[in-house]
């Protein structure tokens, strides 16, 4: 698999042993950060599942997402949240050709991918648009770039918390 300092990512220790499936959490060992996995199961952190951003808690909103991902204690936290631009935009691998994913698959497989001729579709950020805070950024990995979106359309989630 190559040098292991190169890879950019590691799997998080579990309590008492083993480690937790790429499917559940990621650090990322150049930021530090811990991202969560994505499942194909059709279960609450499917990957093809999308949510609005208006962050007030309803039903199919990407806050309610957040606090259910945090009632379960996701990798034993409880302190997910949504990413800001900067922080999604160091996911992006502008290393791999169009289309994407623009993004690991190997460490973050399940990820969302808008193949439609809609390119501001993406994974949403909790980085409002200062123009106009109906819309909030988000980063599509089909093309690797940032953009906006309005809060009342889908979009992917992939939550991030400080690593430790």
């Amino acid at each position: 698999m190559g040098n292991p300092k190169l890879i950019p990512y590691e799997l998080l220790g579990k309590p008492g042993g083993g480690f937790f499936a790429c499917t559940e959490c990621v650090r990322d060992k150049r930021t530090g950060l811990l991202w969560e996995g994505k499942t194909c199961d059709g279960g609450l952190r499917d990957g093809d599942r999308l949510y609005t951003n208006w962050g007030d808690g309803r039903v199919g909103d990407a806050s309610a997402y957040v606090a259910q991902v945090n009632a379960m204690g996701l990798c034993g936290f409880d302190d997910w949240r949504l990413p800001t631009a900067d922080e999604l935009q160091t996911l992006v691998d502008y290393r791999r050709p169009f289309p994407g994913p623009t993004i690991d698959v190997h460490w973050f497989p399940h990820t969302w991918v808008d193949l439609s001729t809609l390119a501001w579709r993406g994974y949403w950020t909790s980085d409002l648009y200062a123009d106009d805070p109906v819309y909030a950024w988000n980063v599509n990995f089909n093309y690797g770039n940032l953009g906006v979106n309005h809060r009342n359309n889908d979009g992917a989630v992939r939550l991030v918390r400080a690593g430790s």
